[in-house]
């Protein structure tokens, strides 16, 4: 049905950046094709009645100008050196979830493989800026869903997309990263180690050319792919206001099912997931509430690093007793165990080199949950 010029057509247009989804469709319908977009005189643009004066001017200067196509071309071939594909809607693999989404992609740069259309799969979302405990919670419930073969789908930005990424990749599950910019660019640059790994195990997706940049105004935009790809999805720490949110008001319209992890009354960062919970998201309190939603029978609590009684000294024992799955001051530490500074700080660092307690900030304390 497409050919190499629909695709020119379609890598072209995807380097217009005053071009979205939206008006990329309205402007393929009118012309009766992709390819045919490339033909489109200045009249008939005028004529169109849907592109603002900017986009007018844009694509008019950009049409009159070999150079444009040209860049296209090379990136076409890029692509083929590369292993990278650029999907269409109407093509049998383009992802039937994405067809149905309200202002879906008009095309989709592929970097590995895509979701499994017959499967269901989550996505895994969160804070760039997250609690130790965040951190943990994304890893522990990315390695579950990796753990029992259910796709994982995130964004790869800092924080809790990442560490969920990871923890779906640790476990040998599949994982697939929606970007904010081109499939062969790796951002954040910290995300280098799952950059590589995911193609192996998944796909990298995006709307965007080949190297382009991340900008602030592509993440809101794609979050809809994300959700768009999901059957769940799972916000784990999340300000009242935040991507994340807008995350889930894009998966409510395209009528998918929201989770969030419940949080601390006065942490800032759950605020938005405790009032997803307040307004009818589905709650998560263990691995059962997810693996439930997939049909699956699994564990039926979350476990703490086990406490080796023969390996803990009194003080030790009792430290570990004064601490939990949420950061505490070594001060409210000293007043539950009943010791002094230097004994709790002794006990903490011993506690620390096991492998049972980490310090997510300064002079603040956590059991180590495992994984």
């Amino acid at each position: 049905m497409y050919e190499e010029k629909d695709r020119l057509a379609a890598v072209w247009m995807s380097r217009r950046r005053e071009i979205g989804a939206v008006s990329a469709q309205k402007l393929i319908t009118f012309a009766g094709g992709y390819r045919n977009v490339l033909c489109l005189s200045e009249r008939e643009m005028e004529n169109a009645g849907f592109l603002t004066d900017k986009q007018r001017k844009v694509l008019s200067e950009a049409l009159n100008d070999g150079q444009t196509k040209e860049d296209a071309r090379r990136d076409l071939d890029r692509m083929k050196q590369h292993g990278i594909r650029i999907l269409l809607p109407e093509e049998d693999v383009f992802p039937e979830k994405l067809r149905r989404i309200p202002d879906p992609p008009m095309w989709l740069y592929v970097r590995g493989s895509l979701p499994d259309p017959d499967q269901k799969s989550c996505a895994l979302i969160g804070a760039r800026n997250c609690t130790e405990y965040g951190k943990e919670e994304a890893e522990y419930f990315g390695g579950l869903l990796g753990d029992y073969g259910i796709p994982v789908i995130s964004g790869m930005a800092r924080g809790i997309d990442s560490f969920a990424l990871r923890g779906a990749l640790e476990k040998g599950g599949d994982c697939y990263a929606v970007l904010g910019c081109g499939v062969n660019v790796c951002y954040p640059r910290e995300a280098g180690d799952i950059f590589s790994r995911i193609p192996e195990k998944g796909g990298i997706l995006s709307e965007y050319p080949l190297d382009g940049p991340a900008l602030s105004q592509h993440f809101p935009v794609r979050n809809r792919i994300i959700s768009g790809l999901a059957d769940m999805v799972l916000i784990v720490e999340a300000k009242r206001k935040s991507g994340s949110l807008i995350t889930a008001d894009l998966a409510l319209d395209q009528g998918k099912d929201i989770f969030a992890l419940p949080g601390r009354r006065t942490d800032p960062l759950s605020e938005g997931t405790n009032r997803l919970i307040r307004v009818g998201a589905g709650i998560v309190t263990g691995p059962e509430d997810v693996l439930e939603y997939f049909g699956i029978r699994g564990e039926k609590g979350r476990k703490q690093s086990r406490v080796c009684d023969s390996g803990l000294v009194k003080n030790e024992k009792k430290v570990y007793s004064a601490i939990d799955s949420h950061p505490r001051h070594i001060e409210e530490i000293m007043n539950r165990s009943g010791l002094s500074w230097g004994e709790c700080l002794v006990a903490l660092m011993k506690l620390e080199i096991c492998g049972l307690a980490v310090q997510p900030d300064n002079q603040y304390y956590m059991k180590k949950l495992d994984k």
